[in-house]
């Protein structure tokens, strides 16, 4: 993984100040133009516009996952675990935080290799423009005399040979893009389904469900625009390239007779008008036929080349087929198998829910008859006279009783009724005897 320094963003920020300042500065002298067209300075306008509201919608994405970030990294590097509450939620936004990172790299990724596919054409067709024009500028020659080096002239086919191009332009132009007026990311998610499913009708469907805005007539009708395109881009690339090379072939030859000629410029001063038309036709008709031998040999190789070129991409295609297929083969056998093992559980789970359910009823007419028995017992003994057995001896029962007194109450007015005893002086009271032992002590 190529990681990018502080030195190297600086250095690419200031490369894109200075461009921006140099087309700003080119338009600037185009709009001080008068018979200049206002449709490219329109154009310039309207592209500008989306760029920088493309790059703030960039920028803010990037900032907003970039603060996430920055705020979960230092909540683990000081330490704060305990600040989190729910680890699933911090779980899920970690991940949110990858997923967004990782479709950025790929949008990112995605909108380079468009605008490399854009830079490449715009270079062709400046290219082409130019050698073009060099030709133009190179077929007024003024002739002095007939000593003078005769270079042979070469035929403008620019014509002829930029038909496929100005076809593609005006079809890009009449589509309103090259996306056919879609949305831009539309479009990218669009090749991103075309390049997963082989059917068209697949591609429409899962487009569908994930842009319900757009309808599937919508998207079939794009397919067909779509392989419209590519068909005129490829032809366009296939003119561009002959072009290309017929451009250098002619170069080089331009080179070569004018070398050769300037060379046999004193052997054709020396000879008469007559010798010299008839020499100059005969060469004329020797630099023709090798020039048409070239040009059909080019045209072979080229030929050989661009069937090469699509039964490598037809193989190419074939492999990434069979991978895809692979791929959907394995996932739709892991889908199989992990809903026969969902089934086996729930199957297991219902096995295990039946056999508790008849243990239980087991167990509750097991209860029920423990219950009857016992009630049945109960009843069997209750039914039986238990005679109850004396303790203590036997006593008179006197009801009569609870009228009388008690002995104590009969005792008590039995000594109130009598007549109270005087107290005996204690000097009256006889002595007692001398014990024997204090006899004998005085």
């Amino acid at each position: 993984m190529n990681i990018i320094s502080n030195s190297d963003l600086n250095k690419l920020y200031q490369i894109e100040e200075t461009l921006e300042k140099s087309i700003k500065s080119i338009i600037g002298k185009f709009e001080s133009t008068q018979n200049f067209t206002a449709d490219i300075i329109e154009n310039f306008k309207q592209s500008n516009e989306l760029r920088q509201k493309e790059l703030l919608e960039s920028r803010k994405k990037t900032r907003e996952t970039l603060e996430l970030l920055k705020a979960k990294q230092a909540l683990l590097k000081n330490k704060e675990i305990q600040k989190i509450n729910d680890f699933n939620k911090f779980k899920n936004v970690m991940v949110q935080i990858h997923e967004n990172i990782i479709n950025m790299k790929e949008n990112a990724k995605e909108t380079y290799n468009g605008l490399n596919d854009i830079a490449e054409d715009l270079y062709d067709e400046l290219t082409m423009y130019y050698y073009g024009k060099l030709v133009e500028w190179n077929e007024n020659s003024n002739i002095t005399s007939n000593y003078e080096c005769i270079p042979a002239k070469i035929k403008n086919k620019k014509l002829g040979q930029c038909k496929e191009v100005k076809k593609f332009l005006d079809f890009v132009y009449k589509s309103g893009g090259h996306e056919n007026r879609w949305r831009k990311e539309d479009h990218l998610l669009f090749l991103k389904y075309k390049a997963r499913y082989k059917n068209i009708e697949d591609v429409a469907l899962n487009l569908h469900d994930t842009l319900p805005d757009i309808s599937i007539d919508d998207i079939k009708l794009h397919d067909q625009w779509y392989k419209e395109y590519v068909d005129l881009k490829l032809k366009k690339k296939r003119a561009i390239a002959l072009w290309k090379q017929g451009k250098n072939k002619k170069s080089n030859i331009v080179n070569n007779v004018e070398h050769n000629s300037c060379n046999e410029k004193e052997d054709i001063a020396a000879n008469t008008g007559e010798n010299l038309r008839e020499k100059l036709q005969q060469w004329k008709l020797e630099k023709e036929q090798e020039l048409q031998l070239e040009k059909e040999a080019q045209l072979r190789r080229m030929a050989e080349k661009i069937e090469k070129e699509r039964l490598e991409r037809l193989k190419q295609l074939e492999i990434k087929q069979i991978v895809n297929e692979w791929k959907e083969s394995k996932l739709a056998y892991k889908k199989t198998e992990e809903l026969s093992k969902r089934n086996h559980e729930e199957l297991e789970k219902k096995r295990r829910a039946m056999e508790a359910n008849k243990l239980i009823k087991q167990f509750q007419s097991m209860d029920e008859l423990h219950i009857l028995k016992m009630r049945q017992a109960h009843q069997k003994n209750s039914a039986k006279t238990i005679q109850r057995v004396r303790s203590g001896p036997a006593s008179l029962r006197d009801p009569e009783r609870l009228l009388k007194p008690t002995v104590v109450w009969a005792h008590r007015v039995k000594s109130i009724n009598e007549p109270s005893v005087t107290t005996l002086s204690v000097l009256s009271t006889s002595k007692l005897a001398i014990p024997n032992w204090r006899k004998n002590i005085t």
